[in-house]
């Protein structure tokens, strides 16, 4: 599902820049399984969508040492109301915030978006940045870049699993660190839009890791 134009009516509502992670539960064909999104505003912070998500087909783990999710969590959030039920209802919440000319930024995003059924035109990916645009040796996972350039410890539960709104704060100040060594570099009006041309631009986001790589490259030559 590709992001919707933004009509004149809604434009308001939209976001300039959002951060996002999401958690995963496994099938029985080892595939994820959609359980749980987090959404932020870039600038200000603010929490926009922290909701467990009603798996669409049958979970065989829902990996709680890593997702933070489990079948007790889902059953109380389908009691209080606020369990998302489908994939049609998990795009409306994203759209009320996303338009098409929003800045979507994730780590290692192509799993979120392939998780989330959905194809954006704009997508700052961290992982790429670290990656392609910045050349940060060593481990590039969030936990990773998180200690390593900010010196803030995250996915520190143990057995609780990882917070996905935690996760979605964390690329929020990882981009505003990136962000910052560019302004320091050169002046810019529109940093994140550079950002996001050396970190996987495609017109079909969410095809194939290769896709996103080859963009990367082609934005930082």
């Amino acid at each position: 599902m590709k992001t919707p134009p933004t009509d004149s009516l809604s434009q308001k509502d939209k976001r300039i820049a959002v951060a996002l992670d999401c958690e995963m539960a496994g099938d029985y064909n080892n595939h994820h399984i959609l359980v749980k999104l987090s959404m932020v505003d870039y600038f200000t912070g603010e929490t926009l969508i922290d909701n467990l998500i009603k798996p669409n087909r049958p979970v065989l783990t829902y990996r709680t040492q890593f997702s933070g999710v489990s079948e007790t969590k889902i059953d109380k959030a389908r009691e209080d109301g606020t369990l998302i039920k489908s994939m049609k209802s998990v795009h409306k919440r994203i759209w009320e915030y996303v338009g098409e000319d929003t800045i979507v930024i994730a780590h290692g995003g192509f799993s979120d978006l392939m998780a989330l059924e959905w194809k954006h035109p704009h997508i700052v990916d961290t992982l790429m940045v670290a990656s392609e645009t910045f050349r940060v040796q060593g481990q590039k996972s969030l936990k990773s870049l998180t200690l390593k350039l900010l010196g803030q410890t995250i996915q520190n539960h143990g057995e609780k699993g990882h917070d996905s709104l935690e996760d979605s704060m964390a690329c929020r100040e990882l981009t505003i660190h990136f962000t910052k060594k560019l302004l320091r570099r050169h002046s810019s009006t529109s940093i994140l839009k550079e950002i996001e041309s050396n970190a996987g631009k495609t017109e079909e986001i969410s095809i194939s890791d290769q896709q996103l790589i080859r963009g990367a490259r082609r934005g930082s030559e």
